[in-house]
């Protein structure tokens, strides 16, 4: 299991648009993706580590893949429509981090876990979003 994250500075005059990007940017790429997204999240910034900090990131997703040639094989083909689709909710790309998620092993069992914490995250502010129609638990 890998997972891809994208990550938006929160910089001053960011435009970030967190309804479209969580209701229509992520399914749309989750509908290209196809089965090669076993499931992703979408994370709204609230506040840096520091009392009255700002968040360092507005927002960013995390995709989930069993492999990095799953996400490539997904996500290449249509990485130009996915791009495309940048400016209905932000003006700048945000950077992107491929990693290994240490409790990998365990994904499946993480996933009820943390389908069950959604409503947790979301009433701290965070949003974690479950694509319809996909069993992310297997």
């Amino acid at each position: 299991m890998i997972k891809v994250s994208v990550m938006y500075p929160n910089t001053p005059g960011a435009r970030f648009d967190h309804k479209y990007y969580k209701d229509k940017h992520m399914p749309m790429v989750k509908s290209k993706m196809g089965d090669a997204c076993t499931h992703y999240t979408v994370d709204r910034g609230l506040a840096g580590g520091a009392p009255g900090a700002p968040a360092i990131y507005v927002g960013m997703c995390h995709i989930f893949c069993n492999s990095m040639e799953a996400f490539q094989a997904g996500f290449g083909p249509h990485a130009t429509e996915i791009m495309a689709d940048l400016p209905n909710y932000t003006a700048f790309p945000g950077p992107v981090e491929r990693s290994i998620p240490s409790n990998a092993s365990r994904a499946r069992r993480i996933c009820r876990r943390c389908l069950s914490a959604q409503v947790v995250r979301a009433s701290s502010g965070f949003t974690r979003v479950r694509p319809s129609g996909v069993s992310v638990c297997g």
